[in-house]
């Protein structure tokens, strides 16, 4: 079992996470220049049909991303959005289960 709990809404029910979006460079790109444009980050996100963090967060990061559309070709932006790697998935679950093994052990040897 993993050691995160499922968060609960204030009705009882699980909430589900969010699946990561991928943004590209060039949707980095428009909502900066929208930002620059006088739109607001909250309008901003409501259109495009993204949280406000994420906005605010590339917002945060204009100077990164101007810079970064500057020396990559297209080719290179699209790449640069972050993949995991499918052995990754793999090894995620045993490894946490090995984890909370550890840690219930260490829990039992002091409590003994």
């Amino acid at each position: 079992m993993s050691s995160k709990q499922a968060a609960i809404s204030s009705a009882g029910e699980l909430k589900t996470k969010r699946p990561r979006k991928n943004l590209s460079l060039e949707k980095k790109f428009e909502i900066v220049k929208r930002h620059e444009g006088a739109e607001r980050a909250n309008f901003i996100a409501r259109t495009m049909q993204l949280s406000h963090s994420t906005v605010s967060t590339i917002i945060k990061q204009a100077e990164s991303v101007k810079k970064t559309g500057e020396t990559a070709s297209t080719l290179i932006a699209n790449m640069l959005t972050r993949k995991r790697e499918p052995i990754m998935k793999e090894i995620e679950r045993p490894l946490g289960l090995w984890i909370d093994d550890q840690r219930f052990t260490a829990k039992w040897h002091l409590l003994t």
